[in-house]
């Protein structure tokens, strides 16, 4: 059964005007995208949001629900076995699943579980990176996969699905995770017997392996980790000690990877996401500072910036985002029992909760706010979140600009400012 709900909060008159000025809109709020019907009701994430050319929200990523995979639900756990896409527009939002796979030499039904990545490829069309299993088991995962969907005024319609050929191991795994923003370029990663080896695919060339660089034995692409043009890509190398790991950057026109090293001290490093222009990398690395990890911005031209974080016991996850301009990013903190989520932007770090209610979120029901990511304009933040004794996935809308521009007056503060002040005039007005 899917569930959909929005809560939104007006601020008061001051609020309405604070958020009518900051974003030319006063519609935020915090969207659950629900579950699906099946067994196991009990999870769900998204992992990739939108706002589309037609305002429409647009959300991908995965849930429990379906029978077909009895060891995801059975135990109550919060595996995935189907790739969902959730759409909105002025109503309530509708969550479905993605269609099945049906590869034309084995005779069989894929199954499609985590969508990774999704991109209004031209005006109306939104293209989705996806993986496939065959059968039951998820040692048996197969095919990368492209969906073409059209969407209006919150409604996505399924158009084609197309698996993306040849597989660089036909008995391993093949996941597609990161997409460009027009939707030609497919980056994702095989399960190969030396390691996870990074993909790239376009129609015209086909899914190809990019290897390995030099005696690494494994390397992910991150799920934002690609380009608006798919030309450079971002992810996490794992070197020959099998331990140690190093952020990286590829250039699809030289065929070179690129480690971004360490901060100072480090041993560790990933990279979650890069910039619309490939200018911009965001990821955490140790440091001699933080032993378990901070969060930094790198560029070519000026190296490393490190950001810090919240609390030195905390360790940084392995997915997050950033806006196509590099202005605002966004990852989670693990203290070894809830999510702790953090927007960094040139103004210093803020939790995730305080950065959705300056923006006027009402956040009544949500707990444990984890965020996998925020959308290029920077409007949308997304995650999963417990609401009603459940963990589902949500879609938090905010005022255009605010991420960047935290920790700017949010209507509570200033509505908050001139109550004190009024009660300052009162009190000069009884003294006089």
């Amino acid at each position: 059964m899917s569930t959909h709900r929005w809560l939104g909060t007006t601020g008061g008159a001051l609020g309405c005007a604070f958020l009518l000025a900051t974003s030319g809109q006063a519609q935020v709020g915090i969207y659950g995208i629900g579950e699906l019907a099946g067994a196991g009701e009990n999870y769900s994430e998204v992992r990739a949001a939108i706002l589309t050319s037609d305002g429409s929200i647009v959300a991908v990523g995965g849930a429990n629900g379906q029978s077909w995979d009895t060891t995801a639900n059975g135990g109550g756990g919060t595996s995935l076995d189907t790739a969902v896409l959730w759409s909105k527009g002025s109503g309530a939002g509708v969550l479905q699943a993605l269609p099945a796979v049906v590869d034309p030499t084995i005779a069989n039904v894929g199954r499609v579980v985590t969508a990774g990545d999704v991109t209004e490829s031209s005006t109306g069309t939104i293209s989705i990176a996806a993986r496939s299993y065959y059968g039951d088991s998820h040692a048996n995962a197969k095919e990368q996969v492209l969906y073409t969907y059209s969407i209006a005024g919150g409604t996505a319609t399924y158009g084609a699905t197309t698996a993306l050929t040849p597989n660089v191991n036909a008995t391993g795994q093949n996941a597609a995770n990161a997409i460009s923003r027009d939707g030609l370029v497919v980056y994702g990663f095989a399960q190969t017997a030396a390691g996870n080896v990074s993909t790239r695919w376009t129609s015209g060339t086909g899914l190809v392996s990019l290897g390995l660089s030099g005696t690494d034995v494994s390397n992910i692409p991150s799920g934002r980790g690609v380009s608006s043009d798919g030309s450079l890509m971002v992810g996490t190398t794992t070197l020959s000690d099998t331990t140690t790991t190093r952020a990286f950057i590829y250039n699809s026109g030289t065929s070179t990877y690129t480690s971004l090293g360490v901060l100072a001290g480090g041993t560790n490093s990933q990279a979650l996401a890069i910039s619309a222009d490939g200018s911009k990398v965001f990821g955490t690395s140790e440091s001699a500072a933080h032993p378990n990890g901070e969060a930094f911005f790198w560029t070519s031209g000026g190296g490393f910036t490190a950001l810090g974080t919240p609390n030195d016991a905390w360790v940084p996850n392995i997915l997050g985002g950033m806006t196509a301009d590099g202005s605002a990013a966004i990852v989670d903190f693990d203290n070894g029992t809830t999510p702790n989520s953090y927007l960094f932007n040139s103004h210093g770090m803020f939790a995730l909760e305080s950065v959705l209610s300056s923006g006027g979120v009402d956040l009544t029901g949500w707990s444990n706010l984890q965020a996998q990511g925020i959308s290029p304009d920077g409007r949308l933040i997304y995650g999963s979140g417990d609401f009603g004794g459940i963990t589902e996935g949500f879609v938090a809308e905010v005022p255009a600009g605010l991420a960047s521009a935290i920790p700017e007056p949010s209507a509570d503060a200033m509505l908050g400012g001139l109550v004190s002040l009024g009660l300052v005039m009162r009190l000069r007005r009884r003294k006089a």
